[in-house]
């Protein structure tokens, strides 16, 4: 239940960017304002490159667009600049929480990154085609299995830092209740109390994954350069 609620929450966290930063011949002459811009924010010295915060915020864009928003248009400005402090907001989140787990030694087994790999490998028919999928998304091998071994790793620290929600027979009456005064023909008790159950755990796990978050901010030097 709880790796269920951590990973919707690290769903647009945990993002495939790994554009690769290579030198050329030229590039000991870059100038110093050139290094700073290609980094955005800097999570208790740790970089965060401009590359993957643009492989964040594009995908982000491209969910959007999916639903026909253009933010080349006037209107959609205000949003794009939200997204930009969103897609900001989860890198830092994810540095931060990359860099506690480490701290506590946590870590992904061989085994579990092999069942995830399998996991993902059998949704494709053939290895021809689970490597075209990669190609696609801008992919290597590596790279996934680097965020397969992150995702189980900070799935096993949140549930041990933040613990399992857990929510009383009076909470779950008492927002059915709230249900009824403002809707019309709802089921009876009985058939909505899982889902109202699971409703009041995502809601509690927000605030103490948000409260969670907050802490290791504070304990923090967080510097924005974007």
């Amino acid at each position: 239940m709880l790796r269920k609620l951590f990973l919707i929450i690290l769903s647009g966290m945990l993002l495939f960017s790994f554009a690769a930063c290579t030198a050329t011949e030229d590039g000991a002459s870059d100038s110093v304002d050139e290094e700073v811009s290609a980094i955005v924010a800097l999570v208790n010295g740790k970089e965060i490159q401009r590359s993957d915060f643009e492989n964040v915020l594009e995908n982000m864009k491209l969910s959007y667009q999916q639903f026909g928003l253009d933010f080349d248009s006037e209107e959609n400005k205000e949003m794009l600049e939200l997204m930009k402090e969103e897609a900001l907001n989860n890198l830092i989140q994810q540095e931060l929480l990359l860099q506690s787990a480490l701290e506590k030694n946590y870590a992904a087994s061989q085994d579990e990154i092999d069942h995830e790999l399998e996991q993902i490998k059998a949704q494709f028919g053939t290895d021809e085609e689970f490597d075209m999928a990669l190609e696609a998304n801008h992919l290597t091998l590596d790279a996934l299995i680097e965020s397969i071994a992150n995702e189980i790793m900070l799935a096993q620290y949140i549930q041990n830092e933040i613990g399992e929600p857990t929510v009383s027979e009076e909470e779950i009456i008492a927002m059915y209740e709230e249900y009824s005064e403002s809707m019309e023909d709802l089921p009876a008790f009985e058939e909505m109390q899982f889902e109202l159950e699971e409703e009041l755990k995502y809601q509690k796990f927000q605030t103490s994954f948000g409260e969670f978050i907050e802490n290791l901010k504070a304990q923090s030097t967080i510097e924005i350069l974007l």
